[in-house]
């Protein structure tokens, strides 16, 4: 992050966010006579990932605050947008985005999508020309090829309009690698929450797909006419896009280590293991633990919800065995700014949401001060959507690997030492 006045952005933020707390529009209120954007976040607030979403939309909103909630001619606001998967209701993350897209004040979207939710959310963000900055799966296919199809699936304005909160799950399998002791490690992805809310999903697909079918025959009867019928068919029924976050980031870890993927119940106690948890599952230490403590080898545990592991509970059963836990992180290099932000996050909101309020804050204020340098009170949203995702390698808030494929956070490894997770560098 650039170098900032440490002392004035912090009085801003105290004397903006004051306002904000007595009634002022910094967060999310609405100035008379000033046409309104609205940032978004979207996510489950209620999900695995809900932490994060309260720091990403702390962030934002001071972020806002510190700007009294106006950039240029118009006044700024932020809104959650929610998706419910545990309930199997997969369809919702693409309500949800159409939602947004059809809100002409939209700037841009934080993100925090599974890959299934992104794989129906994504298409729909492009085509409406809109920014997701997507703070959820580190999927590969969002930007880059993977399966077949992708990132072209994602992508059908045919420009790229995302930006990665996350490192892909291909970078997971790189530092995986860099633990020497994993060569060759059993990969264990662990899905079992996830398999019942696909399998509850399936169900209600196919049975929203029947009555649907159902109530145009009865809709033609009335009429007398013969329009057309939704088909029924596997494919409306059975997305085969459907795939584990879990599955996805054991097979790049397998990859990179020279390993394989196996089952829970087919681990060799003399190898060295890997257990990925899927970001649906509500106990990831619990499931790690139950892996790695059948074990004798080094072990490696990563959630894709990036929760950290309890060290006791997970170091239990090892016997001195060597630990490791890969994490995502938001935000790196944190400064004298970015620690003001978590301070005023605590005393605003009465909780500190590290990395994510950090990330939401930064992520905010690439946004608005892009939204600052459009000269009229319209925005192009196209052309919007471009510059963010085409941010230069140069710019410290926003850096970018050498492909272009813009990426905010890092990854972070750490091992089990003396009870306590320490990171090594």
């Amino acid at each position: 992050m650039t170098t900032r006045g440490a002392a004035a952005v912090t009085a801003a933020l105290f004397t903006s966010i004051a306002l904000a707390a007595c009634g002022s529009s910094a967060i999310g209120g609405r100035p008379a006579h000033r046409p309104i954007s609205v940032i978004y976040v979207a996510g489950d607030p209620q999900g695995p990932w809900a932490k994060r979403i309260e720091g990403l939309t702390d962030g934002v909103k001071l972020a806002i605050a510190q700007r009294n909630g106006l950039v240029g001619p118009r006044a700024i606001s932020v809104a959650v947008v929610p998706t419910v998967q545990r309930d199997g209701n997969l369809v919702s993350a693409g309500i949800g985005a159409g939602r947004i897209i059809r809100d002409s004040r939209a700037l841009a979207v934080l993100g925090v999508y599974n890959a299934p939710e992104l794989g129906l959310a994504a298409p729909q963000f492009n085509g409406g020309q809109l920014s997701l900055l997507q703070f959820g799966s580190g999927m590969v296919g969002l930007t880059a090829p993977e399966a077949p199809g992708e990132p072209d699936r994602y992508q059908p304005s045919g420009a790229n309009y995302a930006l990665r909160g996350v490192e892909p799950d291909t970078l997971l399998g790189e530092h995986a690698a860099s633990i020497g002791a994993l060569h060759g490690a059993q990969v264990v992805p662990i899905t079992t929450t996830y398999r019942a809310s696909l399998a509850k999903a399936a169900v209600g697909r196919a049975k929203a797909a029947v009555e649907l079918r159902q109530a145009a025959i009865a809709q033609n009867e009335k009429k007398g006419t013969d329009n057309p019928v939704p088909s029924t068919s596997p494919a409306l029924t059975n997305p085969s896009s459907e795939i584990p976050d879990a599955e996805r980031i054991a097979a790049r870890i397998a990859e990179a280590i020279g390993g394989h993927v196996v089952d829970a119940a087919k681990v060799d106690r003399s190898k060295p293991v890997v257990v990925v948890i899927d970001p649906t599952e509500t106990n990831p230490t619990g499931d790690a633990a139950a892996v790695l403590s059948k074990v004798r080898a080094a072990g490696l545990a990563v959630d894709g919800a990036d929760r950290e592991f309890d060290p006791a509970v997970l170091g239990k059963g090892r016997s001195g065995a060597p630990t490791y836990e890969l994490r995502r992180d938001l935000a790196s290099d944190a400064d004298a700014v970015d620690l003001q932000i978590r301070a005023k996050e605590q005393q605003l909101f009465g909780r500190d949401r590290g990395d994510a309020v950090i990330a939401g804050y930064r992520a905010a204020e690439r946004i608005l001060s892009l939204a600052a340098r459009q000269p009229g009170k319209t925005i192009d949203r196209a052309a919007f959507a471009t510059a963010l995702a085409k941010a230069s390698p140069s710019d410290p808030d926003l850096p970018s690997n050498a492909d272009d494929d813009v990426t905010l956070g890092h990854t972070e490894l750490f091992e089990l030492r003396g009870g306590r997770w320490i990171r090594r560098r």
